[in-house]
């Protein structure tokens, strides 16, 4: 049976609530930690959960905050992803309204239903703040987690972005769009509790619409905005253009 609607999640602050730390150290033009660093931070209204070993660490909503505000040019942002190598399933709760809505996707015969993480999978990576390699264990984790949750999914519907290098929000897209390429499916839709993954997949409109219906979904306490389509994003640019204009 051909594929209709490609559905797809990221895993943390969408399925589940997660524990895992991202740790961030500003460095200044002359190779020196920026001391105003903390102020910057609490200035922006981004809580952080500890600082240790010269870096301060974030949640993840909290690191999504993070990513939306500018860095200084000739500054470059340090980020340490050791703790977020593994999932701490005992501490771990799931998102019960987004669980719901993989578990109808996963249901769907007309749907293929994925799980997108920035989480890294197979590919180690390195600590700054530890000073060594770290090996990830996320993809047998997050799968038994859904397990846990009563759905069972593939390790081939599993994609862990951070094993691609690069920026998360391109890496999402650029899986997404591979399976746009192979199924010609008439929707996606996504989940993401990211402003700037929720942007990037909805970007794909440019290159697959009409034939594709895109809908992007910002999660925030488990509920969904409302979504960001290509009509939408394109009457949004139209706006800003027509606003400069009359400036």
């Amino acid at each position: 049976m051909p594929i209709k609607r490609i559905i797809a999640f990221d895993f943390d602050d969408t399925l589940a609530s997660t524990v895992s730390l991202i740790g961030i150290r500003r460095i200044l033009r002359d190779g020196s930690p920026d001391s105003s660093f903390e102020d910057f931070l609490l200035d922006n209204n981004v809580q952080y959960v500890k600082k240790d070993k010269g870096f301060w660490w974030l949640d993840s909503a909290n690191f999504a905050l993070f990513e939306e505000l500018p860095t200084p040019n000739g500054i470059e942002d340090e980020i340490d992803y050791s703790d977020t190598a593994s999932v701490d399933i005992s501490k771990s709760k799931g998102i019960g309204s987004m669980l719901g809505k993989l578990a109808e996707a996963q249901a769907d015969p007309e749907a293929l239903a994925l799980v997108v993480t920035a989480r890294a999978g197979d590919k180690e990576m390195f600590s700054p703040a530890q000073g060594s390699m770290i090996k990830p264990e996320n993809r047998k984790q997050i799968l038994q987690f859904l397990s846990d949750n009563g759905i069972g999914i593939s390790s081939g519907q599993l994609h862990t972005v951070g094993d691609l290098g690069g920026e998360t929000p391109q890496g999402k897209a650029s899986v997404l769009a591979g399976y746009l390429d192979q199924h010609e499916p008439e929707e996606l839709i996504f989940y993401d509790d990211s402003d700037r993954n929720v942007r990037a997949v909805a970007q794909l409109c440019k290159q697959y619409s009409p034939n594709v219906k895109i809908s992007a979904y910002r999660v925030s306490n488990g509920s969904a905005s409302s979504p960001q389509t290509c009509n939408e994003t394109f009457t949004s640019r139209l706006k800003r253009i027509i606003n400069k204009v009359l400036l």
